[in-house]
């Protein structure tokens, strides 16, 4: 299926559900809202489009170029974003739990994101807890979450550093607790 005809189906209100669109140029495509579970996105070009609020879970997205969508509030549970590029996307609110971000180009301003890999992970309640402190704290920027001091940050920083995020100094920084 085309990008268009993929568009034609949402202005005639029918769901994208289990639809092939990869490979589809959705590039700033009106998606909000749209019921894009487990349809397959696999190396779809979706820069600049509006999912908010989409329902993507179970979605195949590998290898899509997402840079600079909006995926606030999109549901992304479960959903395969390997090798995607998330450079640039919009994901507050994403519900990203048991989403595949291996190997994707992250959004590493994203709180959503950042919780969401630590939260996967987490083994014990206070790893658990400190994800749940990124989310909490979405007005914080990498500076603050350094200098805070919070059992377990030094865990998380030892998990972001392994996960190459740009924001974690490479020296000097122990990488236990």
């Amino acid at each position: 299926m085309t990008g268009a005809e993929a568009l034609q189906l949402l202005k005639d209100g029918k769901p994208l559900r289990d639809a092939n669109l990869s490979g589809a140029n959705l590039s700033g495509a009106n998606l909000s809202g749209a019921n894009l579970s487990d349809a397959d996105l696999s190396g779809a070009y979706l820069s600049g489009a509006d999912l908010r609020g989409a329902d993507l879970r179970g979605a195949n997205l590998s290898d899509a170029y997402l840079s600079g969508a909006d995926l606030s509030g999109a549901n992304l549970r479960g959903a395969n974003l390997s090798d995607a590029n998330l450079s640039g996307a919009y994901l507050s609110d994403a519900y990203l739990r048991g989403a595949d971000l291996s190997g994707a180009n992250l959004e590493w301003r994203s709180h959503d994101l950042v919780a969401e890999l630590l939260r996967q992970r987490a083994e014990t309640d206070q790893q658990f807890a400190v994800a749940g402190f990124v989310l909490m704290h979405r007005d914080w920027c990498w500076d603050k979450f350094l200098a805070c001091d919070l059992q377990g940050k030094l865990w998380a920083i030892a998990v972001l550093r392994e996960l190459k995020c740009p924001h974690i100094p490479g020296d000097g920084v122990r990488d236990g607790e």
